[in-house]
């Protein structure tokens, strides 16, 4: 809320990445990723592309011990998801960044 009592909604158009010409909900590819045991939370954001308009990002957190990698994800996701809906590249955190309610602050993995 500003000064003069306008309220903005901030956020969640950011939660479109628009890849290949493609609105692609962060939403799909995260639940995408999530279908693999290993992976404890999964958080996708879109970065500057020159070819793609924006590449999807996906950060993970994974099971103690577990030992899948960011090519293993990429794998998973080329199976079940269209071309223009998988991740460009992978990084697994020991953490996602949150909000007092729980919540992914994606704002914070784009810095």
């Amino acid at each position: 809320m500003d000064e003069d009592g306008f309220i903005y909604i901030m956020d969640r158009k950011a939660d479109f990445i628009k890849s290949y010409g493609y609105r692609v909900s962060s939403q799909v590819v995260e639940a995408c990723v999530l279908e693999l045991t290993d992976v404890v939370a999964a958080a996708a954001i879109g970065v500057p592309d020159p070819v793609r308009g924006e590449a999807i990002k996906v950060y993970v957190t994974l099971r103690n011990g577990s030992q899948l990698n960011p090519t293993e994800i990429i794998g998973h996701c080329k199976q079940r998801q269209p071309v223009y809906a998988v991740p460009q590249e992978v990084m697994v955190v020991k953490s996602l960044p949150m909000n007092e309610n729980g919540k992914v602050l994606k704002s914070a993995l784009r810095q």
